[in-house]
């Protein structure tokens, strides 16, 4: 009896890690497109290094864009839905956001400035929620 309970355990563990997928995508180029499980979790490179940089991050929406967040004076402050699911790690440039919604799926937009104001580049990424 207590093999049995062990092996529903052991099958029971499994199953919670299968659900939380882990995706990388690297938008250090230009333009990206990234296609992410619903439910599961996002690592978005944006950059290598963000130290010293300032970082506008936008949704492009039917009104116009919206920030999702924005790093200046190596401080990241989130606006809107993902602020409680989101991360910006600094020395690598990866914003993580858990809990991936299709509400988050769309055309993003990075602005890339140095500390002086100067545009450095942009980065463009389509987000694809897969999954029911």
């Amino acid at each position: 009896m207590e093999a049995v309970f062990g092996l529903v355990l052991v099958m029971l563990t499994g199953v919670s890690h299968a659900t939380d997928m882990v995706t990388t995508c690297n938008a250090t180029h230009n333009s990206s497109r990234c296609s992410v499980v619903l439910n599961g979790t996002l690592n978005l490179q944006l950059m290598t290094n963000a130290s010293g940089c300032e970082l506008l991050f936008k949704k492009n929406l039917i009104d116009g864009p919206t920030l999702i967040f924005s790093l200046k004076r190596n401080q990241v402050t989130f606006r809107g839905t993902s602020e409680k699911r989101s991360k910006f790690f600094i020395n690598n440039g990866t914003l993580r956001l858990t809990n991936v919604e299709r509400t988050d799926s769309g055309q993003y937009l990075a602005e890339i400035y140095d500390s002086n104001g100067l545009l450095l580049g942009t980065r463009r990424v389509q987000l694809d929620i897969e999954g029911k």
